[in-house]
């Protein structure tokens, strides 16, 4: 019996890494994967779009097993901060970003939520500009 693992989700331009094991008959073990991968228990894997992976498992007495593994790669976020902007110290501005999926963000301290799309942001500090 051959276990192909999980299957697993992937962002577009990543890579994963199958790993199939044998069991159940007699050691030693031989695998065998399609898609180009070839002989070997793991293959890192890059696939540009959703790709079904099948491995087949040779024990010593040439009794063998197939299991698939689906591989599905999912398209990056599309995300836009806006426009840059410049404020003075003691001022604020409202920060607006929008995507093509659940927007997620990080801030500091002095940053206030307003929803999934705005911050209020005040400066701890001013820039200077380079001249």
């Amino acid at each position: 019996m051959v276990n192909a693992g999980m299957d697993v989700a992937i962002c577009k331009g990543t890579s994963t890494t199958l790993m199939a094991n044998g069991s159940m008959g007699t050691p030693p073990y031989t695998y065998n994967w399609d898609n180009g991968l070839g002989a070997g228990q793991n293959h890192n894997v890059s696939p540009i779009s959703t790709t079904t992976y099948s491995v087949t498992v040779t024990d010593f007495n040439l009794c063998t097993s197939t299991d698939n593994v689906i591989v599905t790669v999912n398209p990056k976020p599309v995300v836009n901060a806006g426009m840059d902007v410049a404020i003075c110290k003691g001022t604020s501005t409202t920060l607006m970003a929008n995507g093509s999926m659940e927007l997620h963000r990080t801030h500091t301290s002095g940053a206030t939520d307003l929803g999934l799309d705005k911050i209020i942001m005040f400066p701890l500090f001013q820039r200077q500009p380079i001249q």
